[in-house]
């Protein structure tokens, strides 16, 4: 399920989507996350530019989830921490590549035109790479 946190951003613009699938995992690195995986019947949580997105477990009921999902959400958002314990570790891909190269325009028609597109169901989509020895390109 996507939810979309009123008047903020998550990661914010340009970053690169975050998943966590376990509470241990997230400790440390995302009070959100962890916060999120602490309810039980979660099963992932993905942290995008705008948006969150939780998976359940597949004997979870959304019905049971959507509460406790929207409190620590609501409570994560009035604390004010940051989504990520380490800013740097919520890199930019289109910062990694000169300007007018095939890569950074490529990130920028994925970042324009396709991945709000792949946002509206929840989802994200990255860029991985590209070889420009046979024309194949990445992503994730």
């Amino acid at each position: 399920m996507k939810f979309i946190p009123e008047g903020r951003a998550v990661l914010g613009e340009g970053a690169r989507s975050i998943v966590y699938r376990d509470v241990h995992e997230a400790r440390g690195c995302s009070a959100l996350a962890a916060a999120l995986l602490s309810v039980q019947g979660v099963q992932e949580v993905m942290l995008s530019p705008q948006h969150v997105t939780v998976t359940k477990a597949t004997l979870a009921e959304w019905e049971a989830l959507e509460e406790p999902i929207g409190s620590a959400l609501g409570d994560f958002l009035e604390s004010g921490q940051p989504v990520v314990a380490d800013a740097s570790a919520v890199s930019s891909v289109a910062s990694e590549f000169a300007e007018g190269s095939v890569e950074a325009r490529v990130v920028e028609l994925l970042e324009e035109r396709v991945r709000p597109f792949v946002e509206q169901d929840g989802g994200d989509i990255e860029f991985d790479r590209f070889e420009p020895a046979d024309g194949t390109l990445y992503l994730r």
